[in-house]
């Protein structure tokens, strides 16, 4: 399996993992960095952009000592549909870092608690 390859391959199962709610993401709201640590090894992923002032999503690995082993971007995985509802490594990567955000803030369990109150008209009326 060559390089680009494992990177797809760790791309999905990232996703996998995220959509499932099974890893526990870390923000870092001032360097935009979402974190995980799979075993004894870090692995994030920063919102920048690239030299045409586009989007660009990177991915980090760090060795136990949290030193950067291995580094790849969204634009590293071109020329292979991602599937999953996705056509391109970018979307699947924006919405992978989205998502991992969302999670890590706790800002999708506020949105499902707030719908669910809405849903059953539960609204409370505290002063503030």
């Amino acid at each position: 399996m060559t390089p680009v390859e494992k990177y797809r391959r760790l791309v999905k199962l990232l996703w996998s993992r995220t959509s499932e709610k099974a890893i526990p993401w870390k923000w870092d709201s001032g360097a935009r960095i979402v974190t995980c640590w799979i075993g004894k090894r870090p692995l994030t992923i920063s919102e920048t952009a690239n030299n045409d002032f586009e989007e660009l999503y990177v991915f980090t690995i760090y060795n136990e000592k949290s030193e950067p082993v291995e580094r790849f971007n969204d634009e590293n995985l071109t020329g292979e549909v991602p599937g999953d509802g996705f056509e391109t490594y970018f979307g699947l990567s924006q919405t992978l870092f989205e998502t991992a955000q969302k999670q890590a803030t706790g800002a999708d369990v506020a949105l499902d608690e707030i719908l669910s109150r809405l849903e059953n008209n539960d609204i409370e009326d505290v002063p503030f």
